[in-house]
């Protein structure tokens, strides 16, 4: 889905698909869906419990942060409609641009587990 949305804001696309926004972010949307869907029943440990549980050592930090970053792909993927914050008619390529370096940069931070942490503290006495 990562792929499919960067796949989907390449030059060439755009210019051929005028939805090319919101295809893109409803792809990375849905990696997120599951945790912060709020009608998804499937995963019983959501957002902050399923980051913990995997072991994740910025989950009690990342949680708003992902919300807030799942809220603007949802309010892009669905054209802006009912989104009072958000003008999707002028939304940017470099504004999204910025909210998928912000994606990345979370997810990584959210799933650091402690053992890569240990592995980095590792790596400086070898």
């Amino acid at each position: 889905m990562f792929r499919g949305a960067l796949f989907a804001i390449e030059e060439s696309r755009r210019n051929l698909n005028p939805d090319w926004l919101a295809q893109a972010a409803h792809s990375l949307r849905e990696i997120l869906h599951p945790f912060w869907g709020p009608k998804i029943k499937a995963v019983p440990d959501r957002k902050k419990n399923a980051l913990k549980k995997f072991g994740s050592v910025f989950a009690d930090d990342i949680e708003k942060n992902i919300g807030s970053i799942y809220g603007t792909l949802s309010d892009l993927a669905h054209h802006g409609v009912d989104a009072p914050r958000l003008d999707f008619s002028n939304y940017t390529l470099p504004m999204f641009e910025n909210l998928i370096a912000h994606f990345e940069t979370s997810m990584q931070r959210a799933l650091t587990r402690q053992i890569d942490v240990h592995n980095q503290i590792d790596k400086l006495f070898e």
